[in-house]
């Protein structure tokens, strides 16, 4: 009788396991969707081809400094003289991680409000 019963105890170890599976792999796709939305998300909001230039900082350490790709005019104006950025623009903020990944892919420096000194 004991046998029977621990069987029917994997039993139950391996119906819960099966269960499982669904939940992660629906987690896992869920995750992919966020991703591949916040990344075409910030295709949509940034011109890629144009740096966001910092309205008081030019260069730091012989490098051009950038905020990051610079934001479509539709979703965001520059802030100084129609032509400069000063950081604190939604776009910088919300796609931070896009920034700072095109700033360093492109050899620009980060202005000295996001340098860690």
């Amino acid at each position: 009788m004991e046998v029977a019963r621990g069987h029917v105890a994997d039993h139950n170890f391996v119906d819960n396991e099966q269960r499982m599976k669904p939940a992660v792999l629906y987690a896992l796709f869920g995750l992919a969707v966020l991703l591949l939305l916040y990344v075409t998300a910030a295709c949509v909001v940034f011109d890629f081809s144009k740096p966001a230039n910092a309205f008081d900082e030019e260069e730091h350490n012989g490098r051009a400094v950038a905020f990051g790709p610079r934001p479509r005019g539709l979703f965001c104006k520059p802030s100084y003289a129609g032509m400069n950025y000063d950081g604190s623009e939604w776009p910088f903020l919300v796609f931070k991680p896009v920034c700072s990944a095109w700033r360093t892919n492109k050899g620009y420096e980060a202005p000295s409000k996001l340098r860690k000194n």
